[in-house]
C-alpha cells in the first residue's frame, strides 16, 4: 500500500469553514489522501466545541466565521492549553491580519484563493513539524513490519494487502502496543463524526485484519480480544522486537521518491479575449489621461482636483486590470493610488521619480505584445438545465445489474446508454458524449480492465466525470482511481438507488446549476467582464447600467441572485440593497457586492444594509464563481427546508399556493389557458396497512421523482398532504393535460414495488382536471 508521507496514525483533521463549497472541496481532497479523517464545522462556536471535545492532529481554521471569528477560536484553543497545529485559511491578504493570526497562536496561514496542492503540502509540513527527520521509524512487532513512509505492510517479508481502515487500525495498534483500545476509542480514532458507524464496524474491521494477517502466515490471535475492555496486540518478548537499520530506511525512502509523481490540476477559467480587445483602447486612454494628470502635478501648482482625478483613474485600473489576469499591471496601478493618497499636499522629488517609474512600467505592461491580444483561458464546461437532460453511460458486462440501473435511472429522469465492453464504451463516447460515466474495473478482454478507459480519458484531458463501480474493494484501487481523477468509488454490491444518489451528487458538482443573475454596475466594461465570466458556466446574466431602472428590471427578470457595485451615481448599491430588503417578495434575494474599496467602514455599511457577501476588485474568476455557487446553494437549501416536501422533493402546500396564484394571475394577464390538476394515489391507506408505512414512503418518494421527470420545469408540482398531489400547468388546455396524465399513469402503473416479505405489487392513481377560465377563475373554484 502506498500513500501519504505523514507516516503517522490516522490523521484527524478539524476543518472550520463557513463556505460550504470550499469546505466540500477541501474535505474531498483530504479524504482522497490515505490516513486523513476530516470533521467539519461551519461556524466558530461549533468548531471550538469540537476542538475542546476531541483530539485532533491539525485544525484548518477560516479567519472570518459566523458566531465566533477565527482569531477568537484560535485564542480560546490556546487558552485551554491545546497545542494542536492550526493552519489559518484567510482571504484577508494583509500583513496585519497575518500577524494577528500568528500572534493568536496559529502555526501557519494560507491566503485564499489557494491551490489544493499547496494546502496539502502545508498540511504535510505541519504534521511533520517537531520530528527529527522526514523519514519515519519503521514499526515492527515480531515478524510483522509496517513502513509508514510508503504505507506498506509485510509479514516475514511477504506483502499484506490491507484496506485503508485495516491499515489505520494496525498502525494504531503498533504505535501503542501496550494499550487496550475499546471499540468506542477505535471509532473515535478512525472515523469522522459525519461517517460515524456502529461498533459492529469495528468488529468487522478487526475480523478482516485478522484474516489477512493469518493468510500471510501470522498467528490467528495476533490482535487479542480482551473481553469487556477491547483489543490490543498480543504481547511478545523484548528479544522478538528487532530494529530496522537506518540504511534500510534510507533505501526505502529513495524508492518511494522515485514512485512519487505529482500532478497539478488547473481550474477552468473563461475566455476573456473578446472583452479585453473591446475595452483595451479605453484602458489605454485612461492610462494616457493618468499620465497627463501626473505631468500636471509635476509641472504646475498642486491641485486637489487633478490629484483626485489621478487617484480615481489609478483606482479603476487597479480593480479592473487584475480581473483580466493582468496582475502586474493591477499592482502598478495600486502603487500609484497609494502614493497619491499618501501625499495630500505636494510631491517631493523622490516620490515624483517613483511615480514616473511606476507609470512607465504600467504603460509597458499594457502595451506589451503579450497583453495586446488579450488573455486566453480555458473555457468552462457548459452546465445542463435539469436532470432530464443528463446522459449516463454505464460500462459494465453484468446484464442484470445494468437493467436494474436503467430502471432506477428512469425514476431520476436520467437518460442511459449501456456498453458491455470497453470497445463499445469508446464508440459510445465518440458518437454521443455522455455527461457522466459509471465504470466497472473488471473486463475479461483487457488486463487493465476499466483503468484502460480511465487512463485514455486522462490522456485526452477529458473533463467527463467518471464514477468507478466495482467489486475490486482494495485501497490500492481506490488510490489509483483518485490519482487518475475519478469522481467516485462505489464497492459492489450496492443498491441501484444508492448508485443514482452518488451520480446525482457528482453531476451537480460537475455542472453548476443554471440560475438568473442580475448585475448592476455603472461601468459597461465591468458588466461585460462579469457576463463573460459567468455565461460559460450556463448562468443567465441580466445587465443593468442605470440603477434608476432597477425596480422594473428586478420584477421583469425575477433573478436568483443579484450582484451590485457599491459606488454608483443616482442610486448606489447600498440603497438598492435596502430597497430589496424592505420588500416582502424580495427580502431573501441573495445579494453580492463588488467594490474596489476595502475599508472596514464600507464593508460594515454593506453588511448592515443586508448584503450576503462582499467581493473586492480585482475580480478573481474562481472566487466569483465559488461565492455565487455558495450563495445559490445556501438559498437552494433554505428553499428546500421551507418550500419543499422532504419526502417527495416537490413543493409543499404553503409554497405552492403562492406559485399557483402567481401563475393564475399571469394567465389572466396574458389571456392564456391554465390547468389545475389533482392526483390521488388509489387505496393508499390499504397499502400502508398491508405493506407498511416504510413501503408507502418509498412509493411517495418514487412518485415524486417521476413527476419531476414527466412535467415541465415551469409547471407547479406540489404535495398537499398524504397521497394528494396538485399541479398547475401554464398555457395548456384540458385535452393536452389529460393526455399528459395518461402518459404519467401508463409509466407509473409499470413500476413494481416490493415489501419486506418480498411481495410484489403495483399502484395506480385517480386524477381530476379543471381549466381556467372554463371551470373557474380562482384556485378555490378550480379545486
Amino acid at each position: 500500500m502506498k500513500g501519504d508521507l505523514s507516516g503517522r496514525k490516522n490523521m484527524k483533521i478539524l476543518l472550520i469553514e463557513d463556505d460550504r463549497i470550499l469546505a466540500d472541496l477541501v474535505k474531498q481532497s483530504l479524504q482522497e489522501q490515505p490516513n486523513y479523517v476530516v470533521d467539519f464545522a461551519s461556524n466558530g462556536y461549533d468548531g471550538l466545541e469540537l476542538a475542546n471535545s476531541f483530539e485532533y492532529d491539525l485544525i484548518l481554521l477560516d479567519l472570518v466565521l459566523p458566531k465566533l471569528n477565527g482569531l477568537e477560536v484560535c485564542q480560546e484553543i490556546r487558552n485551554k492549553g491545546n497545542h494542536t497545529p492550526i493552519l489559518l485559511l484567510t482571504a484577508q491578504d494583509t500583513t496585519s491580519k497575518k500577524v494577528s493570526g500568528l500572534d493568536a497562536g496559529a502555526d501557519d496561514y494560507l491566503v485564499k484563493p489557494f491551490e489544493i496542492e499547496e494546502l496539502l503540502a502545508r498540511i504535510r509540513a505541519l504534521l511533520r513539524r517537531g520530528n527529527d527527520s522526514l523519514l519515519r521509524p519503521i514499526l515492527q512487532w515480531g515478524n510483522l513490519v509496517l513502513d509508514p513512509n510508503n504505507c506498506q505492510v509485510e509479514y516475514k517479508s511477504k506483502g499484506v494487502k490491507l484496506t485503508a481502515k485495516e491499515y489505520s487500525l494496525l498502525e494504531l495498534f503498533l504505535r501503542h502496543p501496550q494499550r487496550i483500545f475499546s471499540q468506542s476509542a477505535l471509532l473515535d480514532h478512525l472515523w469522522s463524526l459525519e461517517d460515524f458507524p456502529s461498533e459492529n464496524a469495528v468488529r468487522t474491521q478487526v475480523k478482516g485484519l485478522r484474516q489477512k494477517l493469518k493468510k500471510a502466515g501470522a498467528e490467528a490471535n495476533l490482535i487479542e480480544t480482551i473481553y469487556g475492555l477491547g483489543y490490543r496486540l498480543k504481547q511478545i518478548s523484548e528479544s522478538e522486537i528487532t530494529k530496522i537499520s537506518r540504511s534500510d530506511r534510507t533505501q526505502i525512502s529513495k524508492n518511494l521518491q522515485k514512485q512519487n509523481v505529482k500532478e497539478t490540476y488547473k481550474s477552468p477559467r473563461p475566455n476573456l479575449t473578446k472583452v479585453w480587445q473591446q475595452y483595451r483602447t479605453q484602458y489605454l486612454q485612461q492610462l494616457q489621461t493618468l499620465a497627463q494628470s501626473i505631468k500636471a502635478l509635476e509641472t504646475e501648482n498642486w491641485q486637489d482636483m487633478v490629484r483626485h482625478q489621478a487617484i480615481k483613474i489609478s483606482h479603476t485600473l487597479a480593480g479592473s486590470l487584475g480581473s483580466f489576469g493582468l496582475a502586474v499591471a493591477s499592482d502598478k496601478a495600486r502603487q500609484l493610488e497609494h502614493i497619491l493618497e499618501y501625499n495630500r499636499k505636494s510631491l517631493n522629488q523622490q516620490d515624483n521619480n517613483q511615480i514616473l517609474q511606476i507609470l512607465a512600467e504600467l504603460t509597458a505592461e499594457l502595451t506589451s505584445k503579450d497583453n495586446c491580444d488579450g488573455i486566453i483561458y480555458n473555457v468552462a464546461p457548459t452546465p445542463l438545465a435539469n436532470l432530464s437532460t443528463y446522459k449516463l453511460l454505464i460500462v459494465d458486462d453484468d446484464i442484470a445489474l445494468t437493467k436494474a440501473l436503467i430502471t432506477e435511472a428512469k425514476t431520476w429522469g436520467i437518460k442511459t446508454e449501456v456498453a458491455h465492453n470497453l470497445d463499445q464504451a469508446k464508440k459510445a463516447i465518440s458518437a454521443n458524449q455522455p455527461d457522466v460515466i459509471l465504470l466497472d474495473l473488471s473486463f475479461p478482454e483487457a488486463e487493465e480492465g476499466g483503468f484502460e478507459l480511465l487512463q485514455e480519458l486522462v490522456n485526452q484531458k477529458s473533463s467527463l466525470p467518471v464514477i468507478v463501480f466495482t467489486a475490486q474493494e482494495s485501497f490500492a484501487a481506490r488510490v489509483r482511481v483518485a490519482r487518475m481523477g475519478g469522481k467516485g468509488f462505489l464497492a459492489k454490491p450496492v443498491f441501484p438507488e444508492q448508485v443514482m444518489e452518488k451520480i446525482d451528487r457528482v453531476l451537480r458538482q460537475s455542472y453548476p446549476p443554471i440560475a438568473k443573475i442580475l448585475v448592476v454596475d455603472n461601468e459597461p466594461q465591468a458588466l461585460d467582464l462579469i457576463r463573460t465570466l459567468l455565461e460559460p458556466w450556463g448562468f443567465q446574466v441580466i445587465l443593468l447600467e442605470d440603477s434608476r431602472e432597477f425596480w422594473q428590471t428586478l420584477e421583469q427578470s425575477n433573478p436568483d441572485l443579484m450582484i451590485a457595485k457599491v459606488e454608483m451615481p443616482h442610486v448606489n448599491g447600498i440603497e438598492l440593497c435596502q430597497v430589496v430588503r424592505n420588500d416582502p417578495r424580495w427580502y431573501q434575494l441573495p445579494i453580492l457586492f463588488t467594490s474596489a474599496y476595502q475599508e472596514a467602514q464600507t464593508i460594515q455599511q454593506v453588511f448592515t444594509a443586508g448584503a450576503d457577501d462582499y467581493l473586492c476588485k480585482p475580480i478573481i474568476p474562481e472566487e466569483l464563481l465559488a461565492r455565487i455557487l455558495n450563495r445559490l446553494d445556501k438559498e437552494r437549501y433554505r428553499r428546500q427546508l421551507t418550500e419543499t416536501d422532504a419526502l417527495t422533493g416537490v413543493s409543499n402546500r404553503r409554497s405552492s399556493m403562492q406559485q399557483l396564484n402567481r401563475m393564475l394571475k399571469l394567465s389572466q394577464r396574458q389571456q392564456k389557458h391554465w390547468c389545475f390538476i389533482i392526483i390521488d394515489l388509489d387505496n393508499f391507506k390499504q397499502i400502508n396497512d398491508h405493506h407498511g408505512h416504510d413501503v408507502g414512503d418509498m412509493i411517495l418518494c418514487s412518485f415524486g421523482k417521476l413527476l419531476k421527470q414527466v412535467f415541465r420545469s415551469e409547471d407547479v408540482i406540489a404535495r398537499w398532504g398524504g397521497e394528494e398531489f396538485v399541479f398547475g400547468l401554464y398555457d395548456m388546455t384540458k385535452t393536452l393535460a389529460i393526455n399528459r396524465l395518461a402518459d404519467l399513469l401508463t409509466i407509473f402503473r409499470q413500476q413494481e414495488f416490493m415489501d419486506a416479505q418480498q411481495n410484489k405489487f403495483k399502484v395506480s392513481f385517480s386524477a381530476g382536471v379543471a381549466e381556467y377560465p372554463l371551470d373557474g377563475h380562482n384556485i378555490e373554484t378550480l379545486y
